[in-house]
């Protein structure tokens, strides 16, 4: 994308990138009519927000209020599926936004980072002794809770991380004009198949389902996380206090409802509870398995080598 061109022009072209592609899966998988009715449906909510009347509000009611059942069923989809694009789209404004504050300070650090807070507390005369004093004491612990407020599907979010990740390819990437092609072929495929995917479950998930889907999303993104917020931790104390030889304590923690809490749900029962924890152990030692088998391969692949993997 153009260097001279703001983030609202950016985050716009997303929206409307995204927008469009939507429109085009509602045509093809919906019908012509289902699609102009979105738009006209839209447009009015559009108007009525710029310019809020009483008759417009009734004209917009009016409107739906004339829609079969079957309508009102694509407008809700088309119109959650859209929202959720939104909030991908500024999502990655966002994130567009502090990679542009990292380049334009440079080599200082931002203020929301920890090693800002850390130049903060020693040039207030905290010494490195002392911070080491705290930080064998500190203890960060998130609870994961039962009922999350993420209320959307796992394949629903899988599909939006994939769109994330092709639009932010296509903006960090050099590619070439047929490499982009295929980037925004996959990004319409992904809105094609979230078109297509049930956006709530048919029934309601066991407990051992609430546990597995925790435990998934904790597989996939915290365990893989966590690593590197040490590291950059422990980079940020070298940097601030490189006088000091730092190892830094494990002073994150984590705990799970999931499974374990006694809230008035009576299929929560001890069995369930000692499932939940087998399954969240396995979940561990499998991730451990399969980063000590990357590990492995990798020593095998050095000639010179002399650990016996």
């Amino acid at each position: 994308m153009p260097s001279h061109r703001t983030e609202p022009d950016l985050l716009k072209q997303d929206i409307q990138l995204l927008g469009q592609m939507l429109r085009e899966v509602i045509r093809r998988l919906a019908g012509p009519e289902a699609c102009e009715l979105e738009e006209s449906i839209r447009r009015e909510a559009e108007q009525l927000r710029a310019a809020p009347s009483v008759e417009g509000a009734r004209q917009l009611r009016d409107q739906l209020e004339d829609c079969s059942l079957e309508q009102l069923r694509v407008l809700i989809r088309a119109f959650t599926i859209f929202f959720d694009l939104v909030n991908l789209a500024e999502q990655q404004a966002r994130v567009r936004t502090i990679r542009q504050r990292i380049r334009e300070m440079k080599d200082q650090p931002i203020e929301e980072c920890p090693e800002a807070a850390l130049i903060e507390l020693k040039q207030r005369g905290v010494t490195a002794e002392v911070l080491d004093q705290h930080l064998q004491r500190a203890m960060i612990c998130a609870v994961f809770t039962a009922h999350p407020s993420e209320a959307r599907r796992r394949t629903v979010l899988e599909k939006l991380m994939a769109i994330a990740g092709h639009l932010d390819r296509l903006e960090r990437e050099n590619l070439l004009p047929a490499e982009r092609d295929a980037e925004l072929r996959m990004i319409a495929e992904h809105v094609e198949t979230l078109w297509l995917t049930d956006l709530i479950r048919s029934e309601r998930p066991t407990v051992l389902q609430e546990v597995r889907h925790g435990t998934e999303v904790v597989g996939t993104s915290m365990l893989n996380v966590i690593p590197r917020v040490y590291r950059e931790f422990e980079s940020a104390l070298l940097r601030v206090y490189p006088e000091y030889s730092w190892s830094v304590p494990a002073f994150l923690r984590f705990g799970s409802w999931i499974g374990g809490d006694r809230d008035g749900n009576p299929n929560v029962t001890a069995a369930i509870t000692a499932q939940a924890v087998k399954t969240q152990q396995l979940s561990l030692l499998q991730h451990y398995e399969t980063m000590v088998l990357a590990v492995g391969r990798t020593l095998r692949a050095c000639p010179k080598s002399k650990i016996n993997v």
